[in-house]
């Protein structure tokens, strides 16, 4: 299992409390100030009464951005621990996934289809994960849903390495008509990537963003 930039989860609140910091330095100077033009206001010319209270309202903004900002960054905080505590919970679990990319592991890779309609003529094509042609197959495809299973064969006649792979189906009906097909992943969660946002799973070397998900089920 594989846990990678757990240390991402911080980094919105570490920005925010060097901002809180900057804050709070401002509002203490800001204080500092305020008290200096007190101590020192001349008895026969006091501070206009005006200029006093448009800086006491602005003392009340600084001093509620700062409790705001307490809240947000506790907010977030929150929200981290939340997002890693439901991620982690996927780890080991098979999930079925929106997507056209998975991973050629030990010789195979699955995807799985749902075509709107019966295609006479369809063109499968695989890319390697630098979007180089590696195997193209043509065949017929059935309404609803079915799985396709790559083992790994090139049209060269080789044998791709494992790695990640991406699938194309252009798919066509007796009149010629482009007929629809969704492509979609499945696989067993063996990590989760913190490392961008929004966080992902990870299976194999596919990452899987968490709202692409259709289904999850009990890893075996």
């Amino acid at each position: 299992m594989d846990l990678t930039g757990i240390s991402a989860l911080t980094t919105n609140s570490s920005a925010i409390s060097t901002d809180q910091s900057e804050l709070i330095q401002n509002y203490d100077q800001f204080l500092q100030i305020l008290t200096a033009q007190l101590q020192n206001q001349s008895p026969l010319e006091p501070m206009d009464a005006n200029a006093f209270t448009d800086q006491l309202v602005q003392f009340s903004s600084v001093e509620q951005a700062i409790k705001t900002n307490d809240s947000l960054q506790s907010l977030i905080a929150l929200s981290a621990s939340n997002e890693a505590t439901s991620m982690v919970g996927y780890l080991g679990q098979h999930i079925t996934a929106e997507g056209s990319a998975t991973t050629l592991q030990n010789g195979s890779a699955t995807w799985h289809f749902d075509a709107s309609d019966y295609a006479s003529e369809t063109q499968v094509t695989i890319r390697n994960a630098a979007g180089t042609i590696v195997f193209s197959d043509e065949g017929s495809l059935e309404p609803g849903e079915s799985n396709y299973v790559w083992n790994g064969a090139t049209n060269d006649g080789g044998t791709a390495p494992d790695g990640l792979y991406s699938i194309t189906v252009e798919a066509r009906d007796a009149d010629g008509s482009l007929v629809d097909v969704s492509t979609a992943i499945s696989g067993k969660v063996t990590g989760v990537d913190f490392k961008t946002f929004p966080s992902a799973l990870l299976v194999g070397s596919t990452r899987v963003p968490i709202t692409s998900l259709t289904a999850v089920e009990l890893g075996s």
